[in-house]
């Protein structure tokens, strides 16, 4: 297992290695640069101006000299300035954390307790009313976008009862109960598709480990049916759903972007978006080089995971 889970820790270097050259050299394609976004607006600029200031940023130096340079400041820790506010990276970034991982695990817990509790039921109660309920519910999480949902949301729920999500961000330790009251709407949000793909897999899984023989040997032996449920089923149909949880915990973590800049949450999605707006290059770079790093810890916690699920897992 520590040669395993040393070999996987040394494998995140090529992977965010390969991750920061792909975005170092995709995010140079996007027409314009900072110095053009942040003069444009400008009344009289020069070309000799663009020039001058590219200059003393370096972005008129080679592709290679300005990776190689960013590069071996990461090495060292340094992230590098923001191109847009000159302020450090690695603050920037630190700033919106708090926001996106917030609204990240309110999503994440919110849509794994429901997904189990009524996957569970739809397999237990297979083909009755209430599964046919719940699966149809659960194709209308996955067909409907989110951001649809956010939209109508904020439209209705201020025609018909007077809410509109707070105009500025409410920090958790300032108001711990308004805090909780401007997450719970977009978390509820994010979480209806997280919540209608586990719950799917969990009814699969439980559906399939209940016609295993030992768990008709459990109900022939007069066990109650919880503990064959919470026992011998659930701990078995959970190997397929921590994959998938994990990687609906990625998506979380990047893929809120829309939701945060419809109910005004400065986390990483908006920083993002703003610093794609801007094309300050160092804080895209910094961002996907955060996430990159999360992900790979998240696939491996998961990797753990399976040995503790079933110790028959070797790696």
């Amino acid at each position: 297992m520590r040669s395993y889970v040393a070999t996987r820790l040394a494998l995140t270097i090529p992977t965010l290695f390969l991750v920061s050259l792909v975005v170092f050299s995709l995010i140079r394609l996007l027409p314009g640069d900072v110095v053009l976004a942040q003069l444009s607006s400008a009344p009289g600029f020069k070309a000799e101006d663009l020039a001058e200031i590219r200059g003393k940023l370096g972005l008129n130096d080679p592709w290679l000299v300005q990776y190689l340079q960013w590069i071996g400041g990461v090495l060292h820790g340094d992230l590098g300035k923001s191109l847009w506010s000159d302020k450090d990276v690695s603050t920037v970034i630190w700033d919106h954390v708090p926001v996106t991982l917030e609204l990240a695990i309110m999503t994440f817990i919110l849509a794994n307790i429901i997904a189990i509790t009524f996957g569970m039921l739809s397999a237990l109660r297979q083909d009755s009313i209430l599964d046919y309920i719940l699966r149809l519910t659960s194709i209308g999480g996955l067909s409907i976008p989110s951001f649809w949902i956010a939209t109508l949301v904020i439209v209705l729920g201020a025609r018909w009862f007077n809410y509109l999500p707070p105009l500025q961000y409410i920090p958790f330790t300032d108001d711990p109960i308004g805090n909780l009251g401007q997450f719970i709407v977009p978390s509820s949000i994010i979480a209806i598709a997280s919540t209608a793909t586990i719950m799917r897999m969990v009814r699969s899984s439980m559906l399939e480990v209940m016609r295993q023989d030992y768990v008709r040997t459990a109900w022939a032996k007069g066990l109650r049916e919880r503990t064959i449920i919470y026992r011998h089923a659930l701990k078995n149909a959970f190997l397929p759903v921590v994959t998938l949880m994990g990687l609906q915990l990625n998506f979380l973590l990047g893929g809120s972007l829309v939701i945060e800049i419809i109910f005004g949450l400065p986390g990483l999605g908006r920083l993002s978006y703003d610093a794609i707006q801007q094309r300050d290059y160092t804080v895209i770079q910094g961002i996907a080089l955060v996430f990159g790093g999360i992900f790979v810890l998240i696939n491996l916690g998961v990797d753990m995971i399976y040995a503790w699920l079933d110790p028959r897992i070797k790696y």
